[in-house]
């Protein structure tokens, strides 16, 4: 996550909590995505880290009005938001409710490890470079950080190469 992007997102975050976000716009345009999945875990670790409920859900602060949250059957929580700029562009966060937090001292190291692993290739991109030369050349870019508590995948693209740059 380039520093810009961490400085949008964090003062995004600070409008929200104030109650200053902006005015709810028209619902068309690009499609942002943004996918959050939990680790099971048992007790109070289970309660503090992997909530089945959106944190909007907890608390008396409102989410942003252009944002819709769901659930899929298989529990995988969603947020899509429409937004006009940039325009033809699609973004998808797939955030994974674990971070280093998770890990045991003979572990340490092991979600920043398997955060790379994801870009060594796959069934459908074997080439370690294959995706990241898919994605470039059609607009986008990709990364992903692993945090305290979570990891992160993100990649955006030009909207009409999103179904093959999932």
């Amino acid at each position: 996550l380039v520093d810009d992007d961490r400085d949008r997102a964090l003062a995004w975050r600070a409008r929200i909590r104030a109650g200053t976000s902006p005015a709810p716009k028209a619902a068309h345009g690009p499609l942002r995505v943004l996918l959050i999945v939990g680790p099971r875990l048992a007790g109070d670790a289970a309660a503090k880290i992997s909530s089945p409920l959106w944190p909007h859900e907890q608390s008396d602060l409102a989410p942003d009005r252009d944002v819709v949250f769901g659930r899929l059957p298989n529990g995988l929580r969603y947020a899509l938001r429409h937004n006009q700029k940039p325009r033809d562009r699609v973004s998808l966060h797939l955030v994974v409710n674990a971070g280093s937090i998770n890990e045991t001292d003979s572990q340490q190291g092991i979600a920043h490890f398997l955060e790379h692993m994801l870009f060594l290739g796959t069934d459908k991109y074997p080439d370690a470079a294959e995706y990241e030369r898919y994605i470039t050349e059609h607009g986008g870019s990709r990364n992903a950080y692993t945090s305290y508590e979570h990891t992160n995948y993100f990649f955006d693209v030009n909207a009409p190469y999103l179904a093959e740059a999932l």
